[in-house]
């Protein structure tokens, strides 16, 4: 297995895990549009330097040639930043105007955090520590940012992630609202 940062070239294999997120997270804005658009509109964002590699960060885990799982996050100040980025295209690819994916987000990000947005692994490559390894390696990131904690937000009702997190060194800071589910927010020291 290999963890590097994501190319251009990975964002339709990042669009396709990120995609997997978003439907388990049943964002109201998303379930009318067209998923040809919303998925061209996606690729066409983590294609770009600011959504991979300087607003936001990617890194994949490769297995075989085969992007079997991704990590996408950002520091703190780049919260909006990257709601944005994500949205850009939406209009030049048909669909809707939108400054942002949620309905309702109260998360508030501490200067201090590098924020793990999404965590993905492809189903066949689940249950071989992709995650873990892709989790192990945001501490360089954040700190390469000038961060000195990783935080997440885990849904209430995925205590398997949770768990995951947890062991490796993650505690729950609050609880929070994103679209119609709950999360946990956890953060780690670096």
């Amino acid at each position: 297995m290999l963890i590097r940062p994501a190319t251009s070239d990975d964002a339709p294999q990042i669009r396709a895990l990120f995609r997997i997120i978003l439907k388990q997270m049943e964002l109201k804005k998303l379930r009318n549009l067209n998923q040809q658009r919303l998925n061209l509109a996606l690729e066409l964002s983590f294609k770009t330097k600011e959504c991979r590699l300087s607003k936001g960060q990617i890194i994949v885990a490769e297995v075989d040639g085969e992007v079997a799982g991704m990590a996408f996050g950002y520091p703190s100040q780049a919260d909006g930043d990257i709601d944005e980025l994500l949205c850009h295209y939406f209009p030049k690819v048909g669909l809707p105007a939108y400054e942002s994916l949620y309905d309702n987000d109260d998360s508030q990000l501490t200067k201090t955090e590098w924020y793990l947005d999404s965590l993905a692994v492809k189903p066949k490559f689940r249950g071989l520590g992709i995650a873990t390894a892709l989790l192990k390696r945001l501490p360089k990131i954040a700190a390469r940012c000038g961060k000195t904690k990783v935080s997440l937000d885990v849904d209430l009702t995925n205590p398997k992630a949770k768990k995951l997190y947890r062991k490796l060194g993650f505690k729950q800071t609050d609880t929070l609202q994103i679209g119609s589910h709950r999360y946990h927010h956890l953060m780690r020291a670096i």
